[in-house]
């Protein structure tokens, strides 16, 4: 720790300059009130950058002299302490000059320190500018032994000494020490202490554990025992499994093998010769395959022939019915001439507009079928090559879907009756979806639903598909197959339908319970109906009838065609008799005329019948 030697202030309240001789053990100051007492001792504690006594700083003081500027200068010893170092090393001198210099920057006071070695006057200092701030200079004065606690003595006011007599012993203990450098050797003190009482309770801690340990020894002991009796255990358990075990085990299989050798033997005769018979029914089945596409070469040759022969019937038949009109006239004009001379005008005219009126309502019948042969030839052509017939509204939906990019499928498309039994039950549930869309991407249904409004598409346009579970034993669903994902709502409606043989069958179920019959008699909630369809739309098998009854009714609308064009012609030549009596016109006459016409027509008439 350094003591002052002397102390001088320049500027300083109102003092301009002085020195004040400190170089003596005990200093005491006295004076009156406003003597300069504080004064002096806020000039040393702002030295030593401690706070002033009271509500003061230093700027106060400063304020006072009216001076820009103001010095404070100590000299201190820096004599070595017990250890040897001295308070301000590494500055060797005897005696330390410590400065502060305050002045005005700015509008501001700012304090500036130095530390210099030897006696230093102000004006050496002001000429060497060797200054530091407040932080290192607090820094060389706490190395130099100004501690916190010295630093707490010397912030007591005047007259105030008697605050540490208020101190508890212990506190006022701690303070005398650590201001007098001791408070180290008590800290050291009190931690060897606790070290010493911590050591204690471990030692008391470790006893504790080694008892334990005892017990835990010979728990341990007990363990390994029953673990050498376990490894015994389980090394026989090892001998048995890998080695007595499998010895057996070869034994009962030798014994077997030896037993089974006759009957594989016997087992592989039977596979060659199933394997011969694989190829001879493989050979069979190419022969035929080869077979097949000849007889369907053939068929597709008989086809075109069949059409070639059934255009030539046509033609032959519309020469014949020609012909046989033409003998009918040379009849209807005979009959005319026998009864010439007393015709009745008022029968012939109700006959010729019969005959009109029927040649009207053929034309109109006519007009109806060929329209109905437009249709079912499309269809046809449709079912003919394996594919499905599209109604127009339903194409121009899906034409739309393909133009605006939506991939999508119909329900038609994915589903397969397997048993052809249950094929009108399935037909009568499924008749009001035959034109369901499936969209292949759900994100797409905002686009599909918005050209459905477009075009009013009354079907369903599903985006929402899963696929088919197990179905439930007896359901409607077990005889469907889907090829692809098709709506969850539909196949818990199907897999909710059990299939019965009969309605007795039925009816013994509960009212939760809906059930249909193979002709498609429907019960659900709300009671029985029957659903079934005279057509059928799903499946490969629909197709093939639908095919069938197609060339049917082709065949009827055709045969149709062709009589109501020869009563068409008849009923024309019926009116055109009435009418030209009616007109005066004689029969003779034309009979006459067309001698030659009528002639050639009973000459052809034998050839044209055997033709047709």
């Amino acid at each position: 720790m350094f003591d002052f030697r002397s102390l001088e202030v320049v500027h300083w309240d109102y003092w301009q300059r002085f020195s004040l001789p400190l170089d003596t053990n005990i200093v005491t100051v006295v004076g009156p009130n406003g003597s300069g007492k504080t004064t002096l001792l806020d000039a040393l504690r702002t030295l030593l950058t401690i706070d002033c006594a009271g509500n003061r700083d230093y700027k106060s003081y400063l304020r006072h002299n009216g001076k820009p500027f103001a010095w404070l200068r100590a000299r201190v010893g820096n004599i070595p302490g017990p250890n040897g170092e001295r308070p301000f090393f590494p500055i060797m001198d005897r005696e330390v000059t410590l400065a502060c210099r305050i002045q005005k920057k700015g509008g501001e006071w700012t304090r500036q320190y130095a530390v210099l070695g030897g006696d230093v006057s102000v004006e050496d200092i002001e000429a060497r500018n060797d200054f530091m701030g407040l932080r290192d200079y607090r820094v060389r004065l706490e190395g130099a032994g100004l501690s916190q606690a010295i630093r707490r003595v010397l912030t007591l006011e005047q007259g105030a000494t008697d605050k540490l007599c208020q101190l508890p012993p212990k506190a006022l203990l701690d303070l005398v020490f650590d201001v007098f450098g001791d408070k180290v050797v008590l800290d050291d003190y009190q931690r060897a202490r606790n070290e010493q009482i911590e050591a204690d309770r471990e030692q008391h801690g470790l006893e504790h554990q080694l008892s334990l340990i005892g017990v835990s020894l010979q728990e341990a002991e007990a363990r390994a025992r029953s673990f050498q009796e376990w490894n015994a255990l389980k090394s026989e358990r090892v001998s048995l499994v890998a080695d007595i075990l499998p010895r057996t085990e070869l034994a009962d299989l030798g014994a077997s093998v030896r037993g089974a050798r006759p009957q594989l033997n016997g087992v592989k005769r039977r596979v060659g010769e199933l394997e011969r018979r694989d190829v001879e029914l493989t050979r069979q089945l190419a022969d035929l395959d080869a077979t097949g596409e000849a007889l369907r070469g053939e068929q597709h040759e008989a086809d075109i022939a069949r059409q070639a022969t059934q255009k030539s019937l046509d033609a032959a038949r519309a020469e014949l019915a020609q012909n046989d009109l033409l003998i009918r006239q040379e009849t209807r004009l005979r009959d005319m001439i026998a009864a010439q001379g007393g015709a009745d005008h008022e029968r012939l005219a109700d006959l010729a507009r019969e005959a009109r009126a029927k040649v009207a309502a053929l034309q109109t019948e006519e007009g109806s079928l060929r329209q109905s042969l437009t249709t079912l030839t499309t269809q046809l052509s449709a079912w003919r090559s394996g594919r499905r017939y599209t109604p127009d509204f339903e194409a121009s939906f899906r034409r739309a879907l393909d133009e605006a990019g939506i991939r999508h499928s119909m329900l038609s498309e994915i589903v397969e009756i397997v048993e052809p039994r249950w094929q009108p039950a399935v037909e009568a549930v499924l008749a009001d979806y035959r034109h369901v869309v499936l969209l292949d991407d759900p994100r797409d249904r905002e686009k599909a639903w918005k050209l459905g409004e477009q075009l009013r598409y009354k079907h369903f346009v599903v985006a929402d598909r899963a696929p088919a579970d197990a179905a439930t034993r007896g359901s409607l669903l077990e005889v469907v197959e889907f090829s692809a994902a098709a709506p969850d709502w539909l196949l818990r409606n199907l897999d909710r339908i059990r299939r019965v043989d009969d309605i007795a069958e039925g009816s013994k179920f509960g009212r939760e319970q809906d059930w249909i019959t193979p002709q498609g008699y429907f019960r659900e909630r709300r009671g029985g109906r029957h659903l079934g369809v005279d057509d059928m739309y799903f499946g490969a098998a629909a197709r093939e009838r639908q095919l069938r009854d197609g060339e049917a009714k082709l065949r009827q609308v055709e045969t149709r065609l062709r009589e109501i064009a020869d009563e068409r012609k008849q009923a024309m030549a019926q009116a055109s008799d009435a009418e030209g009596v009616l007109r005066g016109a004689s029969a003779s006459s034309q009979l006459a005329d067309r001698a030659d016409e009528f002639n050639e027509a009973r000459e052809q008439q034998p050839r044209l019948q055997e033709d047709v």
